[in-house]
């Protein structure tokens, strides 16, 4: 059995309760006892979902047995309780369950539940129980630009800016140099164009 109130971010537009809520808040509309922009931050909430909610101390019975589709419960920091420790027979389908404990008796299918944390590279790492970076949360940004994935070779200290960034800021300036060079020929010139920050 579908679970109406934690799926779909609580918003399934196919729900009765949502299609009421919508139909009120276009008559407010309309009659112009809310603006336009009211109308559609209050749009935007029933759309927004779970991330960063506690659910810890809501009632098992309003989960057990049921299916949650689509939601976001993800969470800041890994390992956080969310749910309702006794809660049992709940099958999370294509959530995004990420920094969330799942308690005993309850499966996951599709989505994604991974526990992760910022690194002093500036990037989130997915982490195991001791907190320690396993690998990057999006290993194909560091495959890009050729960065190693292995985690010994995080910085001892905390970066200033991402090392995507400051990999991106490095791609351009040298996609910036050897449009100059294939252009110019003059790679002396070259530098001082670049080290003065001048448009090329």
């Amino acid at each position: 059995m579908i679970n109406e109130k934690y799926s779909y971010n609580g918003y399934n537009p196919e729900s009765q309760a949502v299609k009421n809520k919508k139909v009120e808040l276009k008559q407010k509309l309309l009659s112009k006892q809310i603006i336009y922009k009211e109308y559609s931050a209050q749009i935007s909430a029933m759309k927004r979902g779970f991330k960063y909610m506690d659910l810890t101390k809501e009632l098992a019975k309003d989960f057990n047995n049921t299916e949650i589709i689509g939601s976001s419960f993800a969470q800041r920091e890994p390992f956080t309780d969310v749910f309702p420790s006794d809660m049992t027979g709940v099958t999370f389908i294509n959530c995004n369950l990420n920094n969330c404990n799942i308690p005993v008796g309850n499966t996951v299918e599709g989505g994604t539940n991974k526990h992760h944390k910022t690194q002093n590279d500036c990037e989130e790492w997915v982490v195991d129980a001791q907190l320690k970076p396993i690998e990057p949360l999006s290993p194909e940004r560091y495959d890009k630009f050729g960065l190693s994935k292995n985690p010994k070779d995080i910085s001892a200290t905390p970066l200033i800016e991402s090392i995507i960034g400051i990999a991106e800021k490095e791609k351009v300036k040298a996609d910036r140099k050897a449009k100059i060079l294939e252009v110019a020929g003059n790679p002396t010139l070259l530098d001082e164009l670049i080290n003065s920050g001048k448009e090329l």
